[in-house]
């Protein structure tokens, strides 16, 4: 049998963690879900100062990733996310305290 030539560190370790996750049945993440986050691991795993935070939506189900850079490599923490919502823009949540609150400014 020959050597199979040596995969990178931390493409291996990002199949031990999935491999963990499932195990554990927190891999509940649909298909396109984990297609983005292993397009964020990549992209953290080619620009060691970048990190990220990103909302991804599938069929209305929101899930929040970050994505950040550790000593051991690239780690990302996938969360489902209950309180999603149509995400709404400062100035409107600005008005709505206004009216909610009117003496709020005096």
């Amino acid at each position: 049998m020959g050597a199979r030539p040596p995969d990178d560190a931390l493409t291996r370790l990002a199949r031990w963690d999935a491999l963990r996750r499932r195990a554990a049945g927190g891999g509940a993440a649909p298909p396109v879900i984990d297609d983005v986050i292993q397009t964020a691991r990549d992209l953290a795993e080619r620009h060691p100062s970048l990190s990220l935070s990103v909302v991804a939506e599938d069929a209305g189900v929101a899930w929040r990733l970050r994505v950040t850079r550790t000593d051991s490599g690239v780690e990302v923490e996938a969360v489902l996310d209950t309180d999603a919502g149509p995400p709404e823009s400062t100035a409107a949540r600005l008005a709505d305290i206004l009216r909610e609150n009117p003496g709020i400014l005096d």
